[in-house]
């Protein structure tokens, strides 16, 4: 599985710092006071300065985003696109006409241009998704949602951007990492703003396989020995055991730390770049997910491939990892995307109401299913062979 991985200087300090980086995750994502927001404990969005080099196009705030709610015809207006300095003049000199939504589509609008203008020099974090689709799909949150989602998104990219930084990367690298995570975090808006959870994995795994690349799948389809050819391009399976902790705020706002033990299983999805590998590595990131009642798996699609990581995303959890390990042929997981269906079994949970095991019943049931039809297969190998035998 060696995946996406961070890119790392060849010096031994920064490979220390990368490594400090991983286990840290754990720590950081579950404890953190500002992935953990609520808004209202705050009604904007403070820039966090990194350094002297990054720029950050800052939100304004204009009031109690609660009071501001507009009806959902409003969210279907098309949007303005291209930068358009009197629009946004009017709107700062009638700061007492312009809603929230306006504000975020003004916003919208300088980052474009920023993206556009931005000296490579320069390290910039978008405070909104910078893809027009993921900044309709945010506008269909309420105003509290909103500041939530982009409090949880700021809140990482800084620190994130602030990790790269620190490692001597360069300012491209940088900026390409972090907006490929603001699109995968605009994918998930919906997700992160509504989720009741924050919390850190870090996880072991072995994984191999061997699939040819997406656009040969295609051609090959349209053959006569297209019907022999798996639609997934080949095989890829992966094996991983962990550990979480997680906070969890419920609607009355009481606060729980969970602490959860599991073991991952995943297999090919889809390949873009085809796969060649056996490999082991070590991963360790964040989560958001909506844990509105007991549960022993979670099924979820993750995805490997480019500079910024692992992605984890579900019905209810959204994830992201950093990627450390090797395999053979080396280096080749770098390189390599692919996508897989994945299922969490969680085998020990410890929170306020004891320890238990969730998955454990699922698990045995799996392990017999398993046993019967490897023994009903076998039984059917053995009567083959009798037969064969007889009428030999």
């Amino acid at each position: 599985m060696r995946s996406a991985q961070t890119p790392i200087p060849s010096s031994i300090s920064a490979s220390q710092r990368y490594i400090i980086f991983l286990i840290g995750l754990l720590f950081f994502a579950s404890f953190c006071p500002s992935l953990s927001y609520s808004s209202e404990h705050s009604n904007s969005t403070e820039t966090a300065q990194i350094s002297d080099d990054i720029l950050i196009v800052p939100q304004q705030s204009t009031g109690n985003a609660r009071s501001q709610l507009i009806d959902a015809d409003r969210v279907s207006e098309p949007l303005l696109l291209t930068y358009d300095p009197k629009s946004i003049s009017a709107m700062e000199a009638n700061p007492d006409l312009v809603t929230r939504r306006d504000q975020l589509k003004m916003i919208f609008q300088q980052e474009q241009q920023a993206l556009v203008t931005n000296d490579k020099d320069t390290i910039f974090i978008p405070e909104l998704p910078h893809s027009e689709e993921h900044f309709k799909k945010m506008l269909t949150l309420d105003d509290r949602e909103i500041e939530v989602y982009l409090q949880k998104k700021s809140a990482f990219l800084h620190r994130f951007a602030k990790i790269l930084s620190k490692i001597k990367l360069k300012k491209t690298i940088i900026n390409k990492a972090i907006l490929d995570l603001n699109l995968k975090f605009g994918e998930a808006s919906l997700l992160i703003a509504r989720s009741n959870t924050t919390g850190g994995t870090a996880m072991l795994s072995i994984s191999g396989g061997l699939a040819l690349p997406q656009k040969i799948i295609e051609k090959i389809s349209e053959t006569r020995i297209g019907k022999w050819i798996p639609k997934t391009g080949g095989f890829f399976y992966l094996f991983g055991a962990g550990i979480g902790l997680s906070k969890s705020v419920s609607p009355t706002g009481k606060t729980t730390t969970t602490a959860d033990i599991f073991i991952d299983v995943e297999r090919l999805k889809s390949t873009l770049t085809g796969i060649l590998e056996v490999s082991a590595a070590g991963t360790a990131g964040i989560i958001y997910e909506s844990r509105n009642a007991e549960f022993s798996s979670q099924k979820n699609e993750t995805a490997y491939g480019g500079a910024t990581g692992v992605f984890r995303q579900g019905e209810n959890q959204f994830g992201w990892a950093a990627s450390l390990g090797g395999g053979l042929p080396p280096m080749i997981g770098a390189i390599l995307v692919y996508k897989n269906q994945a299922t969490r079994y969680y085998l020990v949970r410890i929170d306020n109401e004891g320890i238990r095991s969730p998955a454990f019943k699922e698990l045995v049931s799996l392990a017999k299913f398993a046993l019967a039809r490897a023994s009903k297969k076998s039984q059917k190998n053995i009567t083959s062979f009798m037969c064969q035998q007889v009428f030999h």
